[in-house]
């Protein structure tokens, strides 16, 4: 079950965040925080919220295409377009668009995390600190850890089943000169998991702290950019280049949607490019969820709700702010405004006139 708390002001609200530190699943990791203006929002990123419905549109397709994997590309398809000459480095993979996307309120499969537990906290009580759109809600903040969440995925990912699924769809694409060098190359990875030195592929065995925070905290845009450059290079990424396989299997299901035959669907956790200033602001990450299997019927999406997941429910926390005025009275004191989460100028503009008015 996830695990709630309940605070009225700052000082229990930081005393409850240490006391989680303190007996996370694994010692010296990192947590990440979200804000929710109410008790009520479910953990799912908005591309699947609102009742959304999963639809095959191509049945004749062994890896299913969906309705979601249309709406997704429909829509960075106009992001894209319409964006591209205010993005400084234009040349972006598809998921820094799409976390790009997400951060100027396009509605992705991604879901927004700080690692600021201050940052959720303002989000959670936004409302109250602008004193505007205020409702009866009573907001919270989830806290997870997110490298006990990755590391579950890993220990699903190297299960004979999934790797012999993303393998399959590796070869698909490729002469049989080809295909020969990608079994082998997963065939070494097999191998070595099987033996002792399969940590080598998975984490960093140093006691170093700073080691330690980095564990199983991933950059999908840098596994894009792998995974671009194994189809452009098959050759020499599977016989010749340094390449760590599980970064490539994680590459296939979450960025291009391959399906396995695990039996539940779980989002991973993952750092992405700060590529604007708001994103850097909000000491932004997220969770990438994976597109939902058609084949799971009705309840496909509903069934993808973090707070439900297995692998979640004993790493995720709740923080219920039962006195969100008194909340947002102190974090006004301490000097936190609007433009701490969004540093635009319309919004600097906004709160100096709002400071002087005539």
């Amino acid at each position: 079950m996830n695990k709630e708390y309940v605070v009225t002001n700052l000082s229990e609200y930081v005393n409850i965040i240490q006391q989680i530190a303190n007996n996370t699943k694994e010692k010296g990791h990192v947590l990440w925080y979200r804000g929710h203006s109410s008790i009520d929002y479910v953990l799912l990123p908005s591309l699947y919220r609102e009742g959304r419905k999963v639809n095959v549109v191509d049945d004749d397709k062994d890896d299913v295409y969906t309705n979601i994997h249309l709406s997704e590309n429909m829509r960075m398809q106009h992001y894209h377009s319409k964006n591209y000459q205010f993005i400084n480095n234009n040349n972006l993979n598809s998921i820094e668009w799409l976390g790009l996307a997400q951060h100027h309120q396009l509605k992705t499969r991604l879901l927004d995390w700080s690692t600021s537990a201050m940052h959720a906290l303002v989000f959670a009580v936004e409302k109250q600190i602008k004193r505007k759109n205020i409702t009866d809600n009573t907001p919270c903040v989830w806290v997870l850890e997110p490298q006990v969440l990755n590391k579950r995925v890993v220990q699903t990912f190297i299960k004979g089943e999934n790797i012999d699924a993303i393998i399959k769809t590796f070869q698909d694409t490729y002469n049989i000169h080809e295909q020969n060098s990608i079994k082998d190359f997963f065939d070494k990875f097999r191998k070595d998991l099987s033996n002792d030195g399969s940590y080598k592929y998975i984490y960093l065995e140093s006691d170093d702290s700073h080691d330690l925070q980095l564990n199983y905290i991933y950059n999908l845009a840098f596994f894009d950019e792998l995974l671009t450059y194994a189809k452009n290079n098959p050759l020499s990424v599977f016989m010749r280049t340094p390449v760590n396989p599980l970064y490539l299997l994680l590459a296939k299901y979450y960025i291009e949607g391959c399906h396995l035959p695990s039996e539940e669907q779980t989002p991973l956790a993952i750092i992405h490019p700060q590529q604007c200033e708001r994103m850097r602001a909000q000491q932004g990450v997220f969770t990438i969820f994976p597109y939902p299997d058609a084949k799971r019927g009705k309840d496909a999406i509903d069934a993808m709700k973090l707070e439900h997941l297995n692998n979640c429910k004993d790493i995720l926390h709740k923080i219920i702010i039962e006195d969100p005025y008194c909340m947002a009275k102190e974090l006004k004191i301490l000097g936190i405004s609007d433009s701490w989460l969004y540093p635009e100028a319309p919004i600097v503009n906004s709160e100096i006139e709002s400071k002087f008015p005539l």
